[in-house]
C-alpha cells in the first residue's frame, strides 16, 4: 500500500489575536450536540 498524506483546512473563529499566516495545531472532535460543528478536543 502507498502511504498518503491528507491535509485539511478549516476556517474558525478565534478569540484574541491571530498572527497572519499562523497555524493552530490542535485535535478536533465533533460537537456532541450538533454533529455539523467541530470543537477543540484535548
Amino acid at each position: 500500500m502507498q502511504a498518503r498524506l491528507i491535509q485539511r483546512e478549516y476556517r474558525a473563529i478565534c478569540r484574541g489575536e491571530m498572527v497572519a499566516g499562523g497555524m493552530i495545531e490542535v485535535n478536533l472532535a465533533r460537537d456532541p450536540h450538533n454533529r455539523l460543528k467541530f470543537k477543540v478536543s484535548d
